[in-house]
């Protein structure tokens, strides 16, 4: 339940996503905190405790950074959580979370199924997302470590505008860099407006799109978009570890 609280370590990307006046701007800053929740786990191999059915974990920090959560172990078989969290600063998340798991040898996927919510108050913007299965590497022998794979679809169901991030999975002969995040927001029509860069351990970059046009064929026989964009904005970046 702890650990669920962690998704929050960046909370203030939800404060100044309550300022943006462009929803697109504003799935910006939902997407960047949706990736960030991901940066403490590069080191995080070992498993969390198993909270007894009806345990509870409250972290109240309204007086320091405006928000209150409370998280409650809601079933024992399956395991699952329901999690809570009201800011005064303009926005309310809300999860439940239960795992899949599937164990392939050498390494474990979980699969978290469940949904998470945001609402800003003021504008009424209310996001819904899923997480991306999480791989576990080397459990029998050697170093373990954790990679991240999957997408993530983002849609706002007021706007209906959507943000697909994808996660790209550690391969050998990859020359992209690990842990690598790429994606594009777009409006309810399918324009895009923004595009997403950067790795679920290290930062999350926006650039606004100034124009796009069809490229080459990818191998699957899909066109592939070119987007021209402004220099890129930097949204989050890890805190160093002390």
């Amino acid at each position: 339940l702890q650990r669920l609280t962690e998704d929050l370590e960046y909370h203030e990307l939800l404060d100044k996503a309550v300022k943006c006046e462009s929803s697109t701007e504003q799935m910006c800053f939902v997407a960047a905190f949706s990736v960030s929740s991901y940066s403490t786990t590069v080191h995080r191999t070992a498993k969390p405790f198993n909270p007894l059915l009806g345990e509870t974990y409250e972290l109240d920090r309204l007086e320091e950074f405006g928000f209150r959560s409370l998280c409650e172990q809601v079933s024992h078989h399956p395991p699952a959580a329901a999690h809570h969290v009201y800011s005064k600063r303009g926005w309310t998340l809300w999860q439940e979370i239960t795992i899949a798991s599937k164990f392939r040898g050498k390494y474990l996927s979980i699969m978290p199924l469940g949904a998470i919510h945001l609402e800003f108050h003021s504008s009424g913007n209310h996001y819904v997302w899923r997480k991306v299965t999480s791989t576990v590497h080397n459990i029998i022998v050697g170093k373990l470590w954790i990679d991240q794979s999957g997408e993530i679809e983002i849609v706002n169901h007021k706007s209906k505008d959507k943000c697909q991030l994808k996660f790209t999975p550690y391969s050998y002969f990859s020359r992209d860099v690990p842990r690598k995040v790429t994606g594009v927001v777009s409006d309810a029509d399918g324009k895009a407006h923004y595009v997403m860069s950067g790795t679920w351990d290290e930062k999350m970059e926006c650039s606004k799109i100034v124009q796009s046009s069809h490229g080459s064929t990818s191998t699957e026989g899909k066109q592939k978009t070119v987007y021209q964009t402004l220099s890129p904005k930097v949204l989050w970046r890890k805190y160093p570890l002390p």
